[in-house]
This record gives C-alpha cells, structure tokens and sequence, in this order.
C-alpha cells in the first residue's frame, strides 16, 4: 500500500505538473490531461509517485527541453516572397497551390508547416497531446511572448491570414515551440519568414555618450522622453510603438559583401547602454539584416552625428545564430587606421562631432552647431553630440577636440 509520505509526493507533483500544464493551455484541455493521469494511477499504483516524480525531474521544472526536433531541410527553391526553411517551413497560398507553391505578392495567407515530434530525449514515445505553439512577428530575431503568440494546435501545420502579407514594406517571421502534456516547453525552432535573413550581433560605444565612470553610456534622451518612436535614417524606415527600457538612441547597421561595395541590407536598432544592438522588443540581441543568404559580409555601424565604423574583415553570419562581434575591445576590431578612438584604457568606440555624415569632422559640422546652438534648439537635436538634449558649448567641445584631432571615418 502507499504511504502517507507517497501520496503527498502524488499531490504535490500532480499539482505542479498540472499547474505548468494550465499556464501553457486553455483550460479546456484539462480535462484530458487529468484522464491520462488518472489512467496511468490506476494502472500502477504503487508506481504513482515514482511516475510523476520521474516525469518531472527527467523533464525540468523551468521549460528544459525534452522534444527531439529533427531538423530537416526540404527542397522549396524561392523565386518571390519566399524562404527556405529548416524544421518549419512556410508556404504562402492563394488557392489551392501545391506543396511548394507560393502565393502571388497580393496574398494575405501563409500556410506554416513543421515535422511532428513523437519522442522525448530519451527516446520514448511522447504520450498525447502535444501541443505547437506558433509565435509570428515583424522581425526575425523576436522574443516570443503573449503579445507575438499566434496560435497553439495539435496538428503539423498552420494557415495564417493576414493583412500585412500583401505589404511589400513588411515581412513576416515564424517560429514554433512544442508543449508536452505536462507543460514541458521545448527549445524554439529555426526562424522562418517571407524572406531570406540572416542574423548579426555586435557592441559599440558612442564617444559623445561615453561614462568612463560607469563604463557605459548616458540614457538622457530616452530619459527626458526625446527618442523618436520613428528612426531618423530613411534607408531603414522603422517605428516602434514605445522606446525600450536603457537605450541610448538609433542606430543604422549596415552589411556589404565587400569592404567597398554596396549595401546589401540593412536595418534601424536600438543603441543600448552597455553598448549592445538591439531589436524594438529591447532585448533580442540577434539583429535580422533581411534580403541576404549565409555569408561573409563586412558590418557596418552608423549614428547620426558620429563617424561610421566597420568591422575590420567579414564576417560569418547566418539565420540560425550570431557571435558577438565587439568593437569596443580593440582598435584592431575597425575596418582602417584611425577609424576609432580610445574612451578609455581598452576601450574604444566612435568618434562624435560628425553633424554632416560626410565622414569627416570639418568646420561644417561647426556651423551646424553654432546656428542651432544661437537658435536654442533643444531635445532630439542632431547637433546634439553628446546627447543630453541641449545644444551647448560642451558639444562644441567635443567637435574641436576631435577636428583638431582630423578625425575622419575609415568606411570606403
């Protein structure tokens, strides 16, 4: 018979199983998953404790992993408004198109497709159901949460319709989690979307932000509410609903296939105070540079009144993962001689003071700053160089210094 110390093990267990279960599903499932328990009790009672308290320590009480996700590759060659996926796929429909058909530009659906998991870790057969979250959004390096999440099914596959599929100015990102009938969450797939993407990671200091007593840099802007929702940089229109928590401002990256060739891509972020680049949610670190495939490609990384700086060769990028690139470690992380300048001991970054990004820092950029200086402008201010929304004689500083200094950007 089972002891009185088995069967509150079984309750504490089951409830927490349960409870995870419950923060995962609609509550209209529970009353499956409540059978299936039940079965396996009656089945094995003396069994009952060891079961859940196994399931439960073998499974991880904090989302760890326990699905074998298969990843695979399928043949769809894209010729419009497509990708090429990896464990999911999606599949733009107009109609009844076959498998690896996409939709026409006008489409507003899109079919997403993954291999079913059956087999946890170990491999044993996952007991029914398991669940597919589905998250989508506007970017590729999202952080799925309540405000992405699309949908949750028990099948393969997923039709989505949606208005912003027909937007040529918009694309779409997918990814998928699989949820065990415990509540047990696995890793997130292989992103998928509208088109080919691949992911950068990296970390700059502003000159004119700079605390070297904090080691990072000021948040006055975003403190006095002056960051823009809009970016300024037009090439990479982009608008957030809300500025992040601890940013800096806007900034512009940029990839080439050649350290002087065109840009290939490129994308509006967030500046945050340690220096790290990251997407609106504030917090995905992995930036999408979107309408390029796995590759070497140079980076490069502009502010609007700062020099613009390159990454000193190419670098490998892909879709499924970023290495952190840090220009702040050394002067040899920047493409040219003179391209940065030391903030402090080991520490470099860009230079400020370049009001006209023409790539110098001249007596124009002076004028800028004198005429708005007069005027009293103030707030989100491009002569502004050392961000504290005013327009005054330390900014002035900061440009004689590096003038004298001849600054000028190293980018081709």
């Amino acid at each position: 018979m089972l002891q009185w110390l088995d069967w509150l093990r079984i309750i504490a267990c089951a409830f927490i199983v349960l409870q995870s279960f419950l923060s995962h599903h609609p509550p209209n499932r529970f009353g499956k998953v409540v059978a299936l328990v039940l079965r396996r009790f009656l089945a094995e009672p003396m069994n009952a404790a060891r079961f859940l308290c196994r399931e439960i320590e073998g499974c991880g009480l904090y989302g760890v992993c326990i699905f074998e996700t298969n990843k695979h590759e399928n043949s769809m060659k894209p010729t419009s408004r497509n990708f090429t996926p990896f464990l999911i796929c999606v599949i733009l429909t107009a109609g009844l198109l076959s498998k690896h058909c996409f939709s026409a530009p006008t489409s507003t659906t899109a079919t997403i497709s993954w291999d079913a998991v059956t087999q946890d870790t170990l491999g044993n057969l996952e007991a029914d159901p398991v669940y597919y979250n589905i998250y989508c959004d506007t970017y590729p390096g999202f952080t799925p949460s309540e405000t992405n999440f699309l949908a949750a099914t028990t099948g393969t596959s997923y039709q989505h319709t949606d208005s912003r599929l027909s937007d040529s100015q918009v694309h779409l990102f997918y990814t998928v989690t699989v949820v065990d009938m415990w509540g047990n969450t696995s890793e997130l797939s292989t992103r998928v979307g509208e088109v080919d993407f691949v992911f950068a990671k990296a970390k700059i200091f502003l000159q004119g932000r700079y605390q070297a007593d904090t080691d990072d840099m000021a948040t006055t802007l975003e403190d006095g509410g002056n960051i823009p929702l809009t970016s300024p940089y037009s090439e990479a229109p982009r608008t957030v609903t809300s500025i992040p928590a601890d940013v800096t401002d806007w900034v512009l990256v940029q990839l080439r296939s050649t350290y002087n060739g065109a840009t290939v891509s490129q994308q509006s972020v967030f500046l945050k105070a340690d220096g790290s680049l990251v997407e609106p949610d504030g917090t995905a670190e992995n930036i999408g540079l979107v309408n390029v495939v796995n590759g070497n490609y140079y980076v490069v990384l502009r502010h609007q009144n700062h020099l613009a700086v390159m990454s000193a060769a190419a670098q490998a990028l892909s879709r499924t993962s970023a290495a952190l690139y840090d220009f702040s470690t050394g002067n040899a992380k920047f493409y040219g001689s003179g391209g940065a300048t030391l903030l402090e001991e080991n520490v470099y970054g860009m230079w400020s003071g370049d009001i006209n990004q023409d790539g110098q820092i001249t007596t124009t950029d002076y004028t800028l700053w004198y005429n708005s200086a007069r005027a009293g402008d103030s707030g989100y201010q491009i002569t502004d160089v050392n961000g504290d929304g005013q327009v005054t004689t330390s900014d002035y500083t900061i440009w004689y210094n590096n003038a004298r200094a001849g600054a000028s950007s190293a980018v081709p």
